[in-house]
């Protein structure tokens, strides 16, 4: 159900994208989490995240790679692809996202599976041509029924985007 709602964002945000004016910026990022992981279940804790946007391939899609690692150390490796859409007029910048990756519950929440999937939303504000973003992030991680177990979690940050010129 949760995986419909990010779903229907996605293809809202492409029917938007269609009116609207593109970001200077198409170069790579390395992007920074900070947030709240399990923000609607028991299991929480903080999240740090780390990332590699590599620059825009088509319209705004962008392969990326990185590691997000919990207070209660579980971490997650993942690769995938994020899409910038700009909002009406530029510099309000969506991002859906979809990654794969492995993931590690060290003491926190068992997802259970090793292959996790997460999928999200981030509503970004770019504040210049040179390309510096902060946005916020929902994004929601399971293993689409892979395993035994698939509780899933949700995780919520904030999020800046400093652009490797």
């Amino acid at each position: 159900m949760k995986f419909s709602y990010t779903l229907a964002a996605f293809f809202a945000c492409m029917a938007t994208a269609a009116q609207a004016s593109e970001s200077p910026y198409t170069g790579d990022y390395v992007g920074f989490g900070l947030g709240y992981y399990d923000v609607f279940d028991s299991h929480e804790a903080a999240s740090f995240e780390v990332n590699y946007q590599y620059r825009d391939v088509y319209y705004g899609l962008r392969p990326i790679i990185g590691v997000m690692a919990t207070s209660d150390e579980a971490v997650y490796g993942y690769a995938g692809a994020k899409w910038d859409l700009p909002i009406g007029t530029y510099p309000v910048i969506i991002s859906p996202s979809f990654t794969l990756g492995g993931y590690h519950d060290g003491e926190g929440k068992d997802l259970g599976n090793g292959l996790e999937f997460r999928s999200g939303l981030e509503v970004a504000y770019e504040f210049s041509e040179a390309g510096n973003r902060i946005g916020l992030q929902l994004s929601h991680i399971s293993n689409a029924s892979l395993g035994d177990r698939n509780p899933g979690t949700e995780v919520l940050q904030i999020n800046y985007s400093l652009p490797i010129q």
